[in-house]
């Protein structure tokens, strides 16, 4: 069965009240970003394969790298809008 961790404020089949939502950011500032992650939850979710969320914010630390990739096969990031900062990135051919 392939693990996925998806970068994500909840799981789609997860019901937060709106007091959730505002105190936890689960959408990310941007309402996209729910409607993008809750569909590709939805559509990685098989038979086959585990859907995790991880949340909005991660720690970008080494050692938490090194648990991702020690418990997931995948680990997917929806974004509805990229920031302004990797927006101008060099994989993008936008000028910098």
């Amino acid at each position: 069965m392939k693990r996925i961790l998806i970068r994500s404020g909840k799981s789609p089949f997860r019901v937060a009240s709106p007091t959730e939502f505002i105190h936890q950011d689960l959408i990310g500032t941007n309402t996209g970003n729910l409607l993008f992650s809750d569909s590709a939850h939805k559509m990685l979710t098989t038979p086959n394969t585990e859907v995790t969320s991880n949340g909005i914010r991660t720690n970008p630390s080494a050692e938490r790298a090194a648990e991702i990739n020690e418990q997931y096969d995948v680990f997917v990031v929806p974004l509805a809008t990229p920031s302004a900062r990797s927006s101008r990135g060099p994989w993008t051919g936008s000028p910098r």
